[in-house]
């Protein structure tokens, strides 16, 4: 059989049993944390104007730089000797973080997504587990189930790995005592 596993339903079936299940069952969402000694500063989350966080995810800077002053609006930094290089940018890191709090912290993150939607930077909204449960790509492949079941559970998280010649999908109640 071919297997297939994706990141994403790893990532999805791995949380369940942190807080996935919990987020799915309560409807409640567990606070966000943010990093407080990075190293690189387009490596990175940042809060947005609306309390929400947004992830860069650049691990080297130079390919991306150019085009990421430009977006963000911070252009009298490009040639800075801090931050053009690579090694420069993750050296003087605090610094630029600084900066990017402060800028992204401008604009609500669906403003930012618009923002950064147009170019090919590596960046995501960070989701709330309500969001990622209902996320178009973890539906359509089946990483959160419907209890499609006459005693009305609720969602459950699915089964990551797909298989070519078995379905994997559980559907149904456990037993009643």
């Amino acid at each position: 059989q071919k297997v297939d596993v994706s990141l994403l339903g790893t990532m999805v079936t791995v949380m369940e049993a942190l807080c996935m299940q919990i987020t799915l069952t309560t409807g409640t969402d567990f606070p966000q944390f943010d990093s407080s000694h990075p190293t690189n500063p387009l490596n990175h989350t940042y809060r947005t104007k609306d309390g929400r966080w947004l992830l860069l995810n650049m691990h080297h800077t130079d390919p991306f730089w150019h085009t990421f002053c430009e977006t963000v609006g911070i252009t009298e930094f490009e040639h800075d000797q801090r931050f053009s290089k690579h090694e420069a940018l993750c050296d003087h890191s605090r610094e630029m973080m600084a900066i990017l709090q402060e800028v992204f912290a401008k604009k609500e993150l669906s403003e930012w997504v618009k923002i950064l939607g147009k170019t090919d930077m590596v960046w995501a909204p960070v989701q709330t587990l309500q969001e990622a449960h209902r996320d178009p790509q973890v539906i359509e492949n089946d990483f959160v189930t419907s209890g499609d079941n006459p005693e009305g559970l609720p969602n459950t998280v699915g089964f990551p790995l797909k298989l070519s010649g078995v379905s994997l999908k559980s559907n149904y109640a456990a037993p009643q005592l």
